[in-house]
């Protein structure tokens, strides 16, 4: 089965195959409207980005928030493409979830 990664990774599409590229709505066959859910998370995501561990704690509601909306994502995504495995990993709490 093939795996997919949702991730907010640094100025990125948020979606890649697992073991490849980034994905994009050229690439990869999702709804449109999904596809503007999946840019804006990752966009309002960048500001942790560059955030040390100390400045992460400070704002670990916000990430939990921002992680929250990922997993609801990846589940859409799993929803519409059941022939692929799709992981999460919190660009804020560095880990898969």
């Amino acid at each position: 089965m093939k795996k997919l990664l949702l991730t907010a990774d640094y100025k990125t599409t948020g979606l890649k195959e697992f073991d490849g590229g980034w994905l994009n709505s050229k690439k990869f066959d999702l709804p449109n409207e999904l596809w503007k859910e999946i840019e804006n998370w990752v966009e309002s995501y960048q500001f942790v980005i560059p955030l040390d561990a100390q400045n992460r704690d400070q704002i670990k509601d916000k990430i939990i928030s921002l992680d929250n909306k990922g997993l609801q994502i990846a589940s859409k995504i799993r929803y519409l493409k059941k022939d692929y495995i799709v992981l999460y990993y919190s660009e804020g709490l560095l880990s898969y979830m």
